[in-house]
């Protein structure tokens, strides 16, 4: 007799199993609308303010047009720095040249370039503000970039915007800090060395763009990671892996540079246009 009443309790996990997994997969489904929602949300936004602005980005007197002459100038066959005055790191050049060789030497070429930088610094902010912040709170944060910063049109002759700006070095170069700094809260956050890794290669690529900024915000995580290292044991371990990686970058950029003008002889050039200005 008791058989039945065992076979009843053996059976009862079966028939809550359908259950979990449909509140599992329910939970997924709202998380992933709620993900659309996000995605339309930030879309509108970039539409309207693209709309809003199109063709009032940048100066013809001011700077706007500085990197496509650059970037003629090396299909030419000039290289940097010994044939062009440059003060700015090595990388956003030959990149948009890159472009310009997929795209051709136009200005829809660096629109482009421009329209595809800004989603992604978008993104990145958007992930950024959601360590901290609910997903509609976040979703403001985004928008605020896009409305203020991304599409700053009215100010200062229009230069200050992130699809045709006055500096695509600056441009490249902000990209990179605001994903380092992703991974740099996600590795405080986490201790996975991963995020570490990319943190390296984001700030090595900044080191790329501008020297003189990325100084300033490689010295900015250093202490960071030093004060959170004080305050939390856990991560003692992880600061002797992490001091070798912060103090890596600026010697593994120093190597590129160093591979570069002795390839181009071009180190007094680089000094007179870069470190004198």
């Amino acid at each position: 007799m008791n058989c039945p009443g065992n076979d009843d309790r053996g059976a009862q996990p079966v028939a809550k199993a359908p259950s979990a997994k449909l509140g599992a997969a329910t939970r997924l489904s709202f998380r992933g609308k709620e993900r659309a929602v996000v995605v339309l949300c930030l879309l509108l936004g970039f539409s309207y303010a693209l709309s809003i602005s199109w063709t009032k980005w940048g100066s013809l007197i001011i700077d706007t047009f500085r990197d496509f002459h650059v970037c003629e100038m090396i299909l030419g066959g000039k290289l940097l720095y010994r044939d062009i005055a440059y003060e700015f790191g090595l990388l956003p050049p030959y990149l948009l040249v890159l472009a310009c060789m997929a795209g051709g030497l136009k200005v829809g070429t660096f629109v482009a370039v421009g329209i595809a930088t800004t989603v992604l610094l978008v993104l990145l902010v958007y992930k950024t503000a959601r360590l901290f912040l609910n997903r509609v709170e976040s979703v403001l944060v985004g928008m605020s970039y896009l409305l203020v910063f991304a599409f700053g049109i009215y100010m200062y002759h229009g230069i200050f915007n992130t699809v045709l700006p006055y500096s695509f070095a600056t441009l490249f170069f902000v990209l990179c800090v605001v994903a380092g700094l992703y991974e740099h809260l996600r590795f405080i956050f986490t201790g996975r060395t991963g995020h570490l890794r990319r943190w390296w290669a984001f700030m090595l690529l900044a080191f790329l763009c501008r020297i003189d900024m990325a100084l300033f915000c490689w010295a900015a995580f250093v202490h960071a990671m030093a004060l959170v290292c004080r305050n939390r044991e856990q991560f003692s371990v992880g600061w002797l892996k992490g001091t070798l990686w912060l103090a890596s970058v600026p010697m593994a950029a120093a190597c590129i540079y160093g591979a570069y003008f002795i390839a181009t002889h071009s180190f007094g050039e680089f000094m007179g246009f870069t470190i004198r200005i």
